[in-house]
């Protein structure tokens, strides 16, 4: 995109609604973060109901009574906050196997040292059962949803089956506690259902990445194509309102059209520069930096303003030498950083990328390997240019030399800068 198409073109806002992925997995955290705040909830309430079944007891069976249930319950409520604090497939899974056991005691103790009566019915015999029915989603997914919580019912059925066995009293179920867990299960399907149904309407996370990269790309390179015109054009025009009435002078048309040309050939990047073939290195290197920066590797670069003017062919060289470098740090090194360092003599500009990462052993690369021997030692070496490699425990340095035999001419002075007259 050349800097005047740039100026041309209107900036743009973007308004997105919520990522599709977001929102499903929005939705299903809160459920499954409710339905475990509510079962601990319940566990603690029933250390209530076990102190009032102790007093309708009297002094006789009641302590026992309490000291044996709050046997069976603290276990289970301990794993329950665990889960609640940090909801995991193990964590859930020792919810679980220990609600089973749990379940298991807790029942035999119920039903062989009190009535129904004491017990408020089914009501404090299934509490530790309803509690595994509400264990919620480990995955942020409708189906985990729906497993854990189909798994949740069949441990606490399994615990009451136990428990009953074990005394030898009959099996008695309430189906409050199947239609809470269905309940449950199909808040879930529901979500899954808004979901699929909603899929095309919603933009997913990559997409929203995407846009939102896009759109602030597009107001940098507005920004710094509009500098663009006020730095070439603009000022050349104001020198040509405050000179004299008559003929231009040779020089400020030289400086016009090489404006114009300027104005009609630079490259507006993603990174907010404007890059023409003189000042393409330092800042093609610049939105190399910023473009690793997504990718979580902080990149700093110095030098940029000691760099001579390069022809397009080496610069591009150079850039993609370093860019091959860092692509390397990024995915072999393990260093969350790296520094690009600018460097220019009478004979060679030099650019040096250095990182704190895991050395390797530039000897020992496969040859089949492409990105160091290709990538960065050959392109360089094809214009001349010197590769070396330093790498140890501490770090890899690498460091890229090209002689300055293609270096350019530099840039006309404008009229009223130093040494460059007046018009």
């Amino acid at each position: 995109m050349t800097a005047l198409s740039s100026v041309q073109g209107a900036a743009s806002s973007l308004s997105l609604p919520p990522p599709r992925d977001v929102t499903a997995s929005s939705l299903i955290r809160g459920l499954a973060t409710a339905e475990r705040i509510i079962g601990v909830a319940s566990l603690v309430l029933s250390l209530g109901l076990v102190l009032d079944l102790a007093v309708r007891q009297g002094a006789v069976d009641g302590p026992l009574t309490r000291v044996l249930l709050t046997l069976w319950l603290a276990p289970l409520l301990i794993v329950a906050v665990a889960h609640l604090l940090r909801p995991r497939a193990l964590s859930g899974a020792a919810v679980l196997a220990i609600g089973v056991l749990s379940t298991a005691g807790w029942a035999a103790t119920i039903l062989t040292r009190s009535t129904p009566e004491e017990s408020h019915g089914s009501f404090l015999l299934e509490t530790t059962a309803w509690t595994l029915a509400l264990i919620g989603a480990v995955q942020p997914t409708a189906r985990s949803g729906v497993l854990w919580s189909a798994l949740g019912l069949l441990a606490g059925t399994a615990g009451l089956v136990l428990g009953s066995l074990v005394v030898g009293a009959p099996v008695t179920l309430s189906p409050d506690r199947f239609v809470d867990g269905g309940i449950v299960i199909i808040a879930y399907l529901v979500v899954a259902l808004g979901w699929r149904r909603t899929r095309g309407r919603l933009p997913a996370l990559p997409q929203v990445e995407r846009a939102t990269r896009e759109a602030h790309a597009r107001r940098l390179r507005e920004r710094a194509a509009a500098a663009v015109v006020h730095d070439t054009l603009l000022s050349s025009l104001t020198l040509v309102a405050r000179a004299p009435e008559g003929v231009v002078d040779a020089r400020l048309e030289r400086l016009i059209r090489r404006d114009l040309r300027v104005v009609g050939t630079a490259e507006v990047t993603a990174a907010g520069t404007a890059s023409t073939s003189s000042d393409l290195l330092p800042l093609r290197l610049v939105e190399l930096a910023d473009g690793f920066r997504w990718r979580g590797l902080r990149v700093d670069v110095s030098g940029v303003d000691a760099v001579p003017e390069l022809e397009r062919q080496a610069a591009e060289a150079l850039v993609e030498a370093v860019a091959a470098a860092l692509d390397n740090v990024s995915r072999h090194s393990g260093s969350a950083s790296a520094e690009v360092t600018i460097g220019a003599s009478e004979r060679a500009v030099t650019v040096m990328v250095v990182d704190t990462g895991r050395g390797f052993d530039p000897e020992g690369v496969d040859v089949e390997r492409m990105g160091v021997r290709e990538s960065i030692v050959g392109r360089i070496e094809r214009l001349g240019g010197r590769v070396r490699i330093f790498s140890g425990g501490t770090g890899t340095t690498v460091v890229l030399s090209l002689p300055l035999a293609t270096a350019g001419s530099g840039a006309e002075p404008r009229p009223g800068d130093p040494g460059g007259g007046s018009a």
